[in-house]
């Protein structure tokens, strides 16, 4: 039992961080593009 805990719980953790690496992605290239587009648009 408690190895399917294990198993389960370290599946979750990959997701999670996947998750998180997938937001901090989106988070730089908004802070990238955000000064750009504010330039073009002037």
């Amino acid at each position: 039992m408690d190895f399917i805990f294990a198993s389960f719980t370290m599946q979750n953790y990959r997701r999670y961080s996947v998750n998180v690496v997938y937001r901090l992605q989106i988070k730089v290239t908004e802070l990238l593009f955000l000064p750009v587009s504010g330039i073009n648009l002037e």
